[in-house]
């Protein structure tokens, strides 16, 4: 039987495993993962071998390290075994990212839809001081690619701060129509993006930038069960976590 639906969860760990706590024998992070069939989990901070979770098939992305040095960033993808044939994982040249392929006829959908998995490290971190990848950039380029195979979803901690003021789309454009959940609104009914957080930052701008040059569009905020724009960012030891959701106005 085939299956035409897909739960999606992204949830910025930063660490699964330390010297204090393990995640992944927790019985609460488990049940909180356990309803979804891919979840991506970001900065585990920890290598490959150590990442067991019953009934998902693990795929992992690392940064490079140094022997027995430790380990930052790195995203983790678990995907249940039972959907394992319908998800393809694309080449990836970064460890910031990754993209995968739902196949159309194991989900029984009009089209692919490619997802992509992102972790951007904050602005001012020692790690994009060190680095020249412009990640938003990256994705951009794949995506102009997949686009023309399928659907878009991008999701995951992109560290950007998009407000609620200023639009994702071009604003008085009525031709693209945007789906949440299976009623297709135009942008004009969509004008209203709400959103806790009432900051714009520079990263937050590429971001609105990529949304309107890609005809993507940001969930957070605009979808069932988020009408308020809660926010996703929860500053703990100087740390902050943000997560966002965006999608192809003709994403099913």
């Amino acid at each position: 039987m085939k299956r035409t639906s897909v739960n999606i969860a992204c949830w910025n760990i930063n660490c699964l495993k330390s010297k204090l706590f393990d995640k992944s024998n927790d019985s609460v992070f488990l049940k909180e993962i356990s309803s979804f069939d891919i979840v991506c989990l970001s900065e585990i901070k920890c290598k490959m071998e150590h990442i067991n979770f019953e009934g998902y098939r693990t795929h992992v992305v690392q940064r490079k390290t140094v022997d027995k040095g430790p380990v930052y960033g790195g995203i983790a993808i678990l995907v249940k075994r039972n959907i394992k044939p319908g998800i393809i994982f694309l080449p990836s040249t970064s460890s910031e990212y990754q993209w995968i392929k739902l196949d159309k006829d194991f989900f029984d959908l009009t089209k692919n839809i490619y997802v992509c998995f992102v972790y951007y490290s904050p602005r001012n971190s020692t790690y994009s001081n060190s680095s020249d990848a412009d990640i938003i950039a990256s994705v951009g380029s794949d995506l102009s690619r997949y686009s023309s195979d399928g659907n878009i979803l991008l999701c995951g901690d992109f560290n950007a701060r998009t407000g609620c003021k200023v639009p994702d789309f071009i604003v008085n454009d009525n031709d693209v129509h945007v789906p949440v959940s299976n009623h297709y609104l135009e942008d004009a009914d969509i004008n209203c993006r709400v959103s806790q957080d009432h900051v714009t930052d520079a990263r937050g701008r590429e971001l609105l930038d990529l949304c309107i040059e890609s005809q993507l569009r940001i969930l957070n905020g605009r979808s069932f069960g988020d009408s308020q724009g809660m926010f996703t960012s929860y500053k703990y030891n100087g740390n902050s976590v943000v997560d966002y959701m965006l999608v192809s106005e003709n994403l099913l």
